[in-house]
C-alpha cells in the first residue's frame, strides 16, 4: 500500500520461565512480512510488519538482550532461497 504508515500487528507471544545455565536453541524464521522465533523448537513469537520492506536494504543480523546476560555460541545464518 503505497503511502500508507507501517504496521505490526497484535503478535502471537508465548511466555515462559527461562533456566539459567541452561543452552537454548533460537531459531529465527523471517518471511516477510512474517516474522517468527523458536525456542526449541516451540514458537514463542509470532507476528507482521510492513515497517521495513524486504526490497529497502540488504538483510542484516543483530542480537539485543534486555535486563539480562546471554552466553551466545554457534551462531549460524542462512538465507533459504525459495
Amino acid at each position: 500500500r503505497a503511502g500508507s504508515r507501517p504496521f505490526f500487528n497484535e503478535p502471537y507471544v508465548r511466555r515462559f520461565a527461562l533456566e539459567h545455565g541452561r543452552g537454548y536453541h533460537v531459531r529465527i524464521a523471517i518471511r516477510p512480512p512474517r516474522y517468527e522465533l523458536f525456542v526449541d523448537d516451540m514458537l514463542t513469537l509470532q507476528f507482521a510488519s510492513t515497517a521495513v520492506p524486504a526490497q529497502a536494504a540488504p538483510p542484516t543480523v543483530g542480537l539485543f538482550v534486555d535486563r539480562a546476560t546471554a552466553q551466545i555460541s554457534d551462531l549460524r545464518v542462512y538465507s533459504l532461497d525459495i
